[in-house]
């Protein structure tokens, strides 16, 4: 038999195993749906549960459909600079291979698009920065770096699979609808192949070497992985008849499909549900730099516990069946992989949906028992869905479950207790506040009906008192004076105005017309009104300088006078972004152009003033861009990733000053002032710097 040679194919039929019986592969799959998903709060985290289930209620799709290939996503975003250790000897990257029996029609490409679209707009970003990284003037040499760097592709052959590794620092992540037909594109299932051997040393994360023109080029080390659907048939059948060698490094599930709405994405996603792309980003971002989440004693204890007390006697009940002894082999190691993945995945949800200060968040890399044992529990559930497809019966091996379940409900159960109670005590405390503001109104009424009865009963003692000094004054036939016709409220003039509505309390708000109740916001010392925050003004500079990285370069380069550039001149420009308003075609308005000064100069190559104008005495917003002469190393690198034309930037009014190169491409400089390195051991927690953009990490931003 050599059905555990890569590229072997397997003789053995599914009667050969039970006898006289026979199987037919609805019998099969119908056997493995049987076993369920454990809840995702007890092997994940509650917002791990979270995000799976609130995307999966939207779809109209099994849990399964989002949480494996959530997986794989997690382990290509770690990326081939990542290393999950046991100890000094054994280590293993973070490769996870996913398949999911699914039937056609039910939301397979619709689970997959949710979360193939988040990772196509980050690369969409990292395109775009890769692209204004490069050299701008016309004698520069050219771009010498790799490409830009891509996170996702789809089916390809081995050929095609080994030049993208090659183009893209030996990592890839590949989405397939339908695995069979990528396994065909792989030529798996074809003798004297080199895709079967290829795929071996890729999931073993080791190193790929290429010869072209006689010389040979090496990557240490390589991350592919991929995750798809596949047939509940071909599943079978893989299992069954299929290479062991592939069938047991894969983690399998076979859902039970209940009767959904026939309208997907019916449902949206709620207010609780962790952003996935944000998600994705800090995995990105973070994993950038070599990273190794190691084994606490106590995990290791207990992983070799495990093994030789379950595993061990999993594999002398199965030590006539070599394909399956390979299955539950092959799952030690994948118990160490899903260690690690699950850990950065819960770190990132969890620095997601914080609220305290995301800059002092501890990245945690120390894989402890309770990780371990969350990882052992997972595993076990995808060792019962393939023994469930070999034995084609639901006999139990002995597992024991490694997560102590009321223990864990116990605590998920306080968690929402204290959720629950915590908006109880919200929904009290804004009742109470309400109770509380309308007895200050009926306070503040009553006063004011006070204060008017006073003010009418003065009113009517003053216009007595009036009546009183006309009558005399007409005696007399003397005019009152201008002091005592104000103060008897009659206006020189002659007109009168009525006495009871001087004084008086301006009404409550809640009387207001509904269009008067419109939030303005007065900008600081300034006469402009902003009737609203433009989306530009609340980025960050990583995201302000992705969006509007065009608009600052037209910034540095507008002519100066020497005075600056005036907001005026900049919404006559069109320099800042649009915006839309109300009754108005204006997309430029200044204080817009005001606001757009003000966030270029947190970048420190300039500043927003407010000034009198020299000629004619008027106050105006400028920004005045720094000196040539007073650029540091930092602005000039600056300048270089915007591609500031320094011919334009030099000119200030009639003078041209000659200046440096602006530096290095800042391809080069890398801010690592926040980023421990734990190349050396690797066991301690580090102080993740929150970045969700490349950008940052190329780029100083202070």
């Amino acid at each position: 038999m050599d059905e555990g040679r890569p590229g072997g194919t397997s003789t053995m039929a599914p009667s050969q195993d039970s006898g006289t019986r026979q199987f037919n592969w609805q019998d099969c799959y119908k056997t493995a749906q049987m076993v369920p998903l454990l809840d995702l709060a007890l092997v994940g985290s509650y917002n791990i549960r979270r995000l799976v289930t609130n995307h999966a209620n939207a779809i109209g799709c099994p849990s399964e459909y989002i949480f494996l290939p959530l997986l794989s996503c997690t382990a290509a975003l770690m990326g081939r600079k990542t290393k999950i250790k046991v100890n000094q000897l054994w280590q293993e990257p973070p490769v996870v291979w996913t398949m999911i029996g699914a039937y056609p029609g039910t939301r397979k490409s619709a689970a997959l698009r949710q979360l193939m679209t988040p990772l196509l707009e980050i690369q969409r970003e990292l395109e775009k920065q890769w692209h204004l990284s490069r050299p701008t003037s016309p004698g520069a040499p050219p771009h010498s770096g790799p490409g830009p760097q891509k996170l996702i592709a789809g089916p390809m052959t081995h050929e095609d699979l080994s030049h993208v590794l090659r183009k893209n620092s030996g990592q890839i992540l590949c989405f397939a609808e339908d695995l069979h037909q990528l396994h065909k594109m792989l030529e798996l299932d074809q003798e004297n192949s080199k895709g079967p051997d290829q795929l071996l040393v890729l999931y073993d994360g080791g190193p790929m070497f290429h010869v072209e023109n006689g010389e040979m080029t090496t990557l240490d080390s390589t991350c592919f992985n991929h995750t798809g659907m596949g047939h509940p048939k071909y599943v079978v059948d893989l299992f069954l008849n299929g290479q062991t060698w592939l069938s047991s490094r894969y983690l399998v599930a076979c859902p039970h499909n209940p009767n959904f709405s026939t309208i997907w994405n019916s449902i949206p996603l709620t207010t609780d549900t962790p952003p996935m792309k944000t998600i994705f980003q800090t995995l990105h971002t973070y994993h950038q730099q070599n990273r190794e989440y190691v084994f606490s004693t106590e995990a290791w204890k207990d992983l070799c516990r495990v093994h030789d007390e379950e595993w061990a006697s999993m594999v002398s009940q199965l030590d006539h069946d070599e394909r399956r002894r390979s299955a539950i082999e092959k799952s030690l190691g994948q118990i160490v992989r899903m260690a690690g993945v699950l850990k950065a995945l819960m770190n990132a949800c969890e620095f997601t949906m914080q609220a305290t200060n995301p800059a002092i968040y501890e990245w945690d890399l120390v894989i402890d028992s309770e990780t371990l044992h969350k990882a052992i529990e997972l595993s076990k559930y995808f060792m019962e869905q393939k023994l469930a497809l070999m034995l084609v019966s639901g006999m139990s091996l002995g597992l024991q479950p490694s997560v102590n379940v009321s223990a864990a409900a116990a605590a998920l159960q306080q968690q929402q207790q204290y959720c629950a109670q915590a908006a109880h005590s919200a929904s009290q405390a804004a009742a109470a506040a309400a109770v509380v503001s309308q007895q200050q109104q009926q306070q503040v009424q009553q006063q004011a009906q006070q204060q008017s009865n006073q003010q009418v009963a003065a009113a009517s003692q003053q216009q007595q008192q009036q009546q009183n000094t006309h009558n005399s004054s007409a005696v007399l036939s003397i005019p009152p004076t201008p002091a005592q016709s104000t103060a008897l409220g009659v206006l020189p003039s002659g007109i009168q105005t009525s006495p009871s509505t001087q004084n008086l309390p301006l009404p409550p708000i809640n009387s207001l017309p509904k269009e008067w109740d419109q939030p303005q916001v007065v900008l600081a010392d300034d006469d402009y009104e902003i009737p609203f925050i433009p989306e530009f003004y609340t980025m960050d500079k990583a995201s302000f300088i992705t969006n509007h990285g065009k608009r600052m370069k037209r910034l540095l380069e507008c002519y100066d006078d020497g005075t600056g550039v005036s907001a005026t001149t900049a919404a006559q420009k069109s320099i800042a972004p649009p915006v839309k308003q109300q009754a108005t075609n204006n997309r430029h308005p200044v204080w817009v152009s005001v606001l757009f000064f003000k966030k270029v100069s947190e970048f420190g190559v300039g500043a927003a003033e407010r000034i009198k104008h020299p000629s004619n005495k008027k106050v105006y917003w400028r920004f005045k861009r720094k000196h040539p002469l007073e650029l540091d190393e930092k602005n000039k690198q600056m300048l270089q990733y915007l591609r500031v034309d320094m011919n334009l930037y030099n000119k200030i009014g009639s003078n041209v000053y000659e200046t440096s190169s602006p530096g290095p491409p800042p391809v080069d400089v890398v801010d690592n002032s926040d980023v421990v390195d734990e190349n050396s051991t690797g066991g301690s927690s580090s102080a993740f710097d929150p970045s969700f953009s490349v950008k940052q990490e190329l780029v100083q931003l202070n």
